[in-house]
This record gives structure tokens, sequence and C-alpha cells, in this order.
């Protein structure tokens, strides 16, 4: 687990995943994002990411939050 916080954060976790887990080759990824973040070049890049195979975006009820209804 590690919190992106961050474009940056993403790609720097994605380029170390295949380095530290070589056997690692279908990754679910859980997320949930503030709306302050990027979303499109986020999931552009997660979406482009040959290892995850499942997103799933969840949220809570904040204000600073993106519903999930709205992540998509």
């Amino acid at each position: 687990m590690d919190v992106c916080h961050n474009i940056d954060g993403f790609k720097a976790v994605f380029k170390q995943v295949p380095l530290l887990y070589p056997m690692v080759t279908d990754i679910k990824l859980v997320i949930g994002i503030s709306k302050s973040k990027k979303l499109n070049e986020i999931i552009n890049l997660i979406e482009n990411d040959p290892l995850i195979k499942d997103l799933y975006i969840v949220s809570r009820p904040h204000m600073r939050l993106y519903r999930v209804e709205e992540a998509h």
C-alpha cells in the first residue's frame, strides 16, 4: 500500500512494483482520490499500465473526495 499524493507519486509506485515484485503480473488497484488531484491524468496512467487489471474507486462522505459516481 502506498499513498500517492500526485501523478509523480503514482509513476514512482508503478515503476517500483515490477522491480520489487517481478512475479506480480496482475494488480488490483483500490484508490480514493481527492478532488484537488488531476483525476484524468491518474486514470490515463492507470489504464496504460499493463500490470493493472482491475481498478476499484472507493470513497466516503467528505467534501474533498470524489464520490465514486463522479470518478468516471
